[in-house]
């Protein structure tokens, strides 16, 4: 893995918004073309990267700045914060965690994927080829239905 130079080391927002900065100026980009990089509205940058931030780094602006400035974030560990919090960590009882709700969003479908074909499969297979046909036609309607509208919204 190519780590790269190390540009400096941040362990809080305001650090981190003072190695962008500091980025920034060592390429000489103004904020115009680090925004235009980013695809970003303009003012955003400097609001962003002031020395007084008055807009704070989020999810999306992060990605799209360390992006223009040709970053990546790498974490390590601080052995001096480790040392210092170390006897307060505890380890989490196993039995407690719970999976998290875009876990099982993630998870049900391709669980549940094989058992639903099978019910599937057995219901229509207890129906008549006459019933199958009226079934599919319906849906065959609603998508029609579904098109037709989507067009006239359009026009």
């Amino acid at each position: 893995m190519d780590w790269g130079t190390i540009i400096g080391e941040a362990r809080d927002h305001d650090e981190l918004v003072a190695l962008l900065r500091r980025r920034k100026d060592a390429l000489q980009l103004s904020d115009k073309v680090v925004e235009e990089i980013a695809d970003m509205a303009p003012g955003h940058v400097s609001k962003l990267l002031a020395p007084a931030p008055v807009k704070a780094l989020g999810q999306t602006s992060l990605t799209l700045v360390l992006g223009a400035l040709g970053l990546k974030l790498i974490v390590v560990e601080d052995p001096d914060q480790a040392r210092r919090v170390r006897r307060r960590w505890s380890k989490r009882a196993e039995n407690r965690v719970k999976n998290a709700p875009h876990t099982l969003r993630t998870a049900r479908p391709i669980v549940l994927s094989r058992p639903a074909r099978a019910a599937n499969a057995a219901r229509w297979s207890r129906t008549t080829p006459e019933e199958r046909a009226a079934v599919v036609a319906s849906l065959n309607a609603a998508r029609a239905e579904k098109r037709r509208r989507r067009t006239t919204q359009a026009a």
